[in-house]
């Protein structure tokens, strides 16, 4: 049976132009690093909105939180050396970035008016909203678990919007929550995981496998992981 992103791959042009080679597996080698980022944001969240006052959400909480954590998690060469087995590829690099730059359009298209009238909940809401939205082409880079983390996060930002008498103290608990569980269980993961959508230059493998299935604690190609050097 197909992996569920295999049709997308085989039939996308853009894949291409991201830099998408269809005999290189999807190898990801960062989740435990997206992991850390989650639990990290997730707390942000969670402790701005406790102290958001008239904000909602506090944003000079929030702001400090988010560039400080980019800044220890992905700016710091020593946590990097920990928690990821490897670089991503020029395709993930691409998405990665492709989804930053859906994130802003999103939360332009969402909330881009509310700015004029103050309106924080729209804001909050819209930022949360396309936050969530964001993680789906993080897939290509972090693995389907984005997938699984985007769909109860759109749910809860939906929810906002459809239930103007639920605390928005409650969406962000929620929202910061479900960062927090998911970044948990990335960042206890022992081994990143590939995804084999073309099977190469026969196409016939095309099974979701755990990478370093030649031994335990090896990368995928039989490099070594950590501690088997």
């Amino acid at each position: 049976m197909s992996h569920p992103l295999t049709t997308w791959f085989e039939r996308s042009r853009l894949a291409a132009h991201l830099g998408y080679r269809p005999d290189e597996p999807l190898r990801f080698l960062s989740q435990r690093l997206c992991g850390l980022w989650l639990v990290w944001i997730g707390a942000v969240i969670v402790v701005a909105a406790l102290f958001g006052g008239a904000f909602l959400i506090h944003p000079l909480i929030f702001g400090l939180g988010y560039v400080g954590g980019m800044a220890l998690i992905f700016g710091t060469p020593a946590v990097e050396r920990r928690l990821s087995y490897g670089p991503e590829t020029r395709f993930q690099a691409n998405m990665g970035r492709l989804a930053i730059i859906l994130m802003f359009v999103l939360m332009a298209l969402i909330a881009g008016r509310a700015f004029a009238t103050l309106d924080y909940r729209t804001i909050w809401l819209g930022a949360l909203l396309a936050t969530a939205l964001h993680f789906i082409p993080f897939a290509f880079v972090h693995g389907p678990a984005m997938l699984w983390m985007a769909l109860p996060l759109t749910l809860i930002a939906l929810a906002g919007f459809a239930l103007p008498e639920l605390p928005l103290l409650v969406i962000a608990v929620l929202d910061g929550g479900v960062k927090l569980s998911f970044g948990i269980a990335l960042l206890r993961s022992r081994r990143p995981e590939t995804v084999y959508l073309s099977g190469g230059a026969n196409g016939t493998d095309r099974s979701y496998q755990p990478a370093g299935a030649d031994q335990p604690g090896d990368l995928p190609g039989g490099r070594p992981g950590p501690g088997r050097h």
